[in-house]
């Protein structure tokens, strides 16, 4: 039968005893330390060739004097301290890995350096402590780690003033210094020691605070490093976690942010979508508010303008934009396929490219008498000529006679200039059909829409020949 073996159970191999330091894993090896040896070096064997310590000593595998030696514990004492023997088992046991092994180069913690008589000293202390509570008593007491650091001056002050003994307990008093402070680390690594964060929690909050004012409350933030996340109490929306270098720098509560980010623009526009205002099309939307709804001077050519009901909820002007804006350069347009048209809404707004929506701004003169791209000479004459982006400078298309004359002219070379760049769009697949045919059939007022003077003009293309055969000619020249 198949013996099985726990661990720090005595067991034999090889006609040495050992102690069971890991049982066996999956491939059945197990982690063995000599007992008698001075050599703390411990070896892997196949546990198959392990038998244990009673069963060997009913089958004599090892002999008398093994046997009354595990019955003398002074004995292990002896041979653990024995250099000589040490010396003499300097060489490792085989690894694992199959490998040498050096305890003292792997860095393992070398338990044979402890003074043992000294540390008898701190283990009668313990003794003493036991007889007058009892076991372990020392583990829990009110503010413990405390009291054991002044019980620990004490005892150090006692001898030096020279004093060795406490007359207590007859011990060393630098035996029960030693104690004391071994009972400060047992608080300290059971979270029981002297609450290191708290200088630094005061300090953050107190430059928290200098950021963020009163708007927060740290009565359950424990400092424990910048990158970690500690609680704080939004005043608003309640707890929520964050690093102190975040919250140092500026960023607050998130859900008051995402309330931020919702709050009405210009009163009318809803932004329902968080984390949304570094997408352009968030930023299209908030100036196709403010054209219409915000008081400014910058404003005005967008009088009387309005936005729907549906675009006032950002979240479906984005569904409109993604599925109709085919390039970030694209403009909103809402005049080309309805002109005169003051209402943003998904049926009368197009996405057009930027130089088509630049070509068809109105270039109005600082004469407001004169018709669209029309100005006076001193010679008495009037000179056509247009601007087709924005940026560039004005294309020379004629001197004429009388100002009609010289807007037939331009408003000639402007919607063959649109012809162009619509068919180049519209061939690319970048407009549809309906923006390709309202560009097309797009009419060039002289005056803004509306303005009563455009009823004088006639907008029947090629009607007025000598204005038109004046800027041929030019232009061939």
């Amino acid at each position: 039968m198949k013996e099985e073996f726990s661990k720090y159970e005595k067991v034999v191999y090889d006609g040495e005893v050992f102690e069971v330091l890991e049982t066996a894993d999956r491939i059945g090896l197990m982690k063995l330390v000599p007992l008698f040896k001075a050599s703390y070096k411990y070896t892997w064997v196949d546990e198959e060739m392990v038998v244990s310590l009673n069963r060997a000593i009913k089958l004599r595998l090892i002999d008398k004097e093994t046997v009354d030696k595990l019955t003398d514990y002074s004995s292990i004492g002896e041979d653990l301290c024995n250099t000589d023997e040490w010396e003499a088992t300097d060489a490792p046991f085989v690894g694992k890995d199959g490998s040498g092994k050096n305890d003292r180069a792997d860095g393992k913690l070398r338990w044979d350096l402890l003074p043992l008589a000294e540390i008898e000293d701190i283990v009668r202390v313990y003794t003493e402590g036991a007889k007058k509570y009892a076991d372990n008593s020392w583990q829990d007491i009110p503010d413990g780690f405390n009291r054991y650091f002044a019980a620990s001056q004490r005892h150090i002050m006692e001898y030096m003033k020279g004093e060795k003994f406490d007359k207590e307990t007859g011990c060393y008093h630098l035996a029960c210094a030693a104690w004391n402070i071994i009972a400060m680390l047992y608080y300290d690594k059971h979270g029981k020691g002297k609450d290191m964060s708290k200088n630094k929690t005061f300090k953050f909050i107190e430059e928290a605070s200098i950021v963020h004012g009163n708007r927060y409350d740290y009565s359950k933030s424990i400092y424990n490093g910048h990158d970690r996340k500690l609680i704080i109490t939004c005043k608003i929306h309640g707890d929520f976690m964050q690093t102190p270098h975040n919250h140092l720098n500026g960023h607050g509560c998130p859900k008051c942010r995402y309330d931020m980010n919702r709050r009405l623009i210009c009163g009318v526009g809803v932004n329902d979508i968080y984390g949304s205002k570094n997408d352009r099309s968030y930023n299209t939307w908030c100036h196709m508010i403010k054209r219409c709804y915000m008081k400014s001077k910058k404003f005005n050519a967008y009088k009387d303008c309005y936005v729907c009901d549906e675009w006032k909820i950002f979240s479906n002007f984005k569904k409109f934009y993604d599925e109709n804006c085919h390039d970030s350069t694209f403009h909103l347009d809402k005049d080309i396929i309805f002109q005169g048209n003051k209402e943003y809404s998904p049926q009368t707004c197009v996405f057009v490219p930027m130089e088509i929506n630049e070509c068809i701004k109105s270039e109005w003169s600082n004469n407001k008498t004169l018709p669209l791209g029309v100005t006076k000479t001193k010679y008495g004459k009037y000179r056509s000529r247009c601007r087709i982006e924005k940026g560039e400078g004005e294309t020379h298309i004629g001197v004429y006679e009388n100002e009609k004359e010289a807007f037939y002219a331009y408003r000639e070379f402007k919607k063959k200039r649109l012809k162009e760049m619509a068919e180049k769009y519209f061939n690319n697949g970048l407009i549809d059909k309906r923006v390709y045919d309202a560009i097309l059939s797009y009419e060039i007022y002289p005056f803004k829409y509306g303005d009563k003077r455009n009823d004088e003009y006639d907008y029947t293309s090629n009607k007025h020949n000598k204005g038109l055969i004046e800027w041929k000619s030019q232009e061939k020249e």
